[in-house]
């Protein structure tokens, strides 16, 4: 095969520079490794000059985040594939725009479909929206109002955050209800939808709560609470039945 893919690495611990280098020799001999480097001042200073097809980007660096870097860098859109080792916060902005990523250590199999969805043309016209998308949220500070991208497949979906009434599950697929009417069915678990939703403790003046196993609800959209009843009503007039190990959860909700 030829050496049709670039790639740099940007990783500030060395074992997994060189873990990653080594994978991506014996797993993906199409792809060249322009550089490994180690910091977000290493990238901002050489990803511009060498123009990489992928960018493989730690987001918890030593002197700032991949966030700060890709915030930084001139390539427009660039591809990139975000390695951490943690399933904590920083995987929100990630899922947020449906960005690949790969959980240390790292699974062969993954690495290689990172790269194989990269050669899709179709893939890599829908990445442009991605980071079109990722781009326009980072300009809006109210997390309520950024644009979550809802797949299905291998169709996407981009949404409004406020624009979500509620969220149901059914079986391992989500229902996705929005204020003018519609719905969205996606192929992401509830469970999936409650982690990257904001939560009563993230700023912002609206918040998701998961007030049954199968149902999450947008706090904007509560109209009323019956406490003695476990029926809370939306602005729809709805009413959804509360489970009573989530009663605790709306203890302090103020209904507008």
């Amino acid at each position: 095969m030829n050496n049709n893919i670039t790639c740099v690495i940007v990783e500030d611990e060395a074992n997994a520079r060189f873990v990653l280098a080594k994978m991506l020799a014996l797993y993906t001999p199409n792809v060249k490794i322009l550089a490994k480097l180690a910091s977000v001042k290493e990238g901002l200073e050489k990803i511009d000059k060498l123009d990489p097809d992928i960018i493989f980007l730690d987001i918890e660096l030593t002197d700032g985040s991949g966030f700060d870097l890709l915030d930084n860098i001139k390539m427009e859109n660039p591809h990139v594939v975000f390695t951490t080792a943690y399933d904590n916060y920083a995987i929100k902005a990630i899922k947020f725009n449906a960005f690949d990523y790969l959980l240390k250590p790292i699974d062969h199999l993954e690495l290689k479909k990172c790269v194989e969805k990269f050669q899709s043309r179709s893939h890599r016209k829908e990445y442009n929206k991605l980071m079109e998308n990722y781009k326009g949220n980072a300009k809006i500070s109210e997390l309520s109002n950024h644009k979550i991208v809802i797949p299905n497949g291998d169709k996407k979906s981009f949404v409004i955050i406020s624009d979500i009434i509620k969220c149901t599950a059914e079986k391992s697929y989500t229902w996705i209800f929005l204020c003018d009417g519609s719905k969205l069915l996606s192929s992401k678990n509830l469970g999936e939808f409650e982690k990257i939703l904001p939560k009563p403790e993230d700023s912002g003046s609206h918040f998701f709560l998961r007030i049954h196993h199968s149902t999450i609800v947008n706090s904007k959209y509560i109209k009323a609470y019956k406490p003695s009843d476990l029926i809370l009503t939306l602005s729809n007039e709805e009413s959804i039945k509360v489970s009573h190990r989530k009663k605790a959860l709306l203890k302090h909700i103020t209904i507008n």
